[in-house]
This record gives structure tokens, sequence and C-alpha cells, in this order.
């Protein structure tokens, strides 16, 4: 009998992994995002980052906002209204290369 195991990754295993994906390094990174590699380390070490950076991770390196948290569409908009109080909706436009929080 063949074992199925699902790798878990943190968010921060799945920040490095998306940063990989996208063949930038942590200068890269930081430069794309305009912020300092300092902010980038820390976030890649911890699990909770702030909502605004996990959307910018995923617009600088195309993968989506829920793979990076680990969750679906529902969870995320869930987090986000508990943040902020307000239900929204995330469009991201790859053409663009920008990540939008809308209103719902």
């Amino acid at each position: 009998m063949t074992t199925t195991i699902t790798p878990t990754w943190s968010v921060s295993d799945r920040l490095v992994k998306a940063r990989n994906f996208a063949d930038l390094t942590q200068e890269e990174m930081a430069r794309r995002l305009g912020i300092g590699k300092r902010t980038i380390v820390r976030h890649e070490r911890d699990d909770t980052p702030p909502l605004s950076f996990v959307y910018s991770y995923a617009a600088a390196t195309g993968v989506s906002v829920e793979w990076l948290l680990g969750h679906d569409e529902a969870d995320l908009r869930s987090r986000c209204f508990r943040e902020s109080g307000v239900p929204i909706g995330v469009y991201h436009d790859p053409a663009q290369g920008e990540l939008f929080a809308l209103a719902a």
C-alpha cells in the first residue's frame, strides 16, 4: 500500500518558493517592491507578514495571494474583512503587474 504525503508549507516557505519561482534574489525582490532587503529577509522568516506585503509579493512573482497564504479565496476574503473591516475582492492584472483590492 502506498501512502500519499501532502507537503505543508508555511507562509514564509511559500514566499521563498514564489521568489525562487520568479527567479529573483532577495536583493532583486527588495528593489522590485521598493523596500529594504532586511524586510524581505524578515518576512521570509516570519509566518505572519502583513497582507499588503503578501499582495505585493504575489504581484511581483505571479503567484496567487491565496497560494501564498495557503488559503482558498473564501478564506482570503474573510481574513481581509477581519483586518480591514471592509469586504474586498482581489484583482490581479498580470498585463500591468498590479494587484488591486476592490471594495465588494
